[in-house]
């Protein structure tokens, strides 16, 4: 299932797995959180093995909370003040 995610999501080679679970329905979904130094991306992954099937139902990426709060801070940082 991973090497099916990274051959159609390159950017997430040298990602860390940081989470995985499954879910049995007709097959299997797989449930893989991935983490790079600026995203975490949440992948659900259907495969139904004896029909040799596989396909990626969701992809969402998420910016990183520390990431997303430096952005915060710099333009928290760039605000005028400035009071008449």
């Amino acid at each position: 299932v991973n090497t099916y995610v990274l051959s159609q999501h390159p950017e997430l080679v040298g990602a860390k797995v940081t989470k995985v679970s499954t879910q049995i329905v007709a097959g299997t979904n797989y449930y893989i959180t991935y983490e790079t130094a600026t995203a975490k991306y949440h992948v659900v992954v259907w495969q139904k093995t004896w029909e040799n099937f596989i396909q990626i139902t969701t992809f969402t990426r998420h910016p990183n909370d520390s990431i997303a709060l430096f952005g915060f801070l710099k333009n928290l940082s760039s605000v005028n003040y400035a009071y008449h």
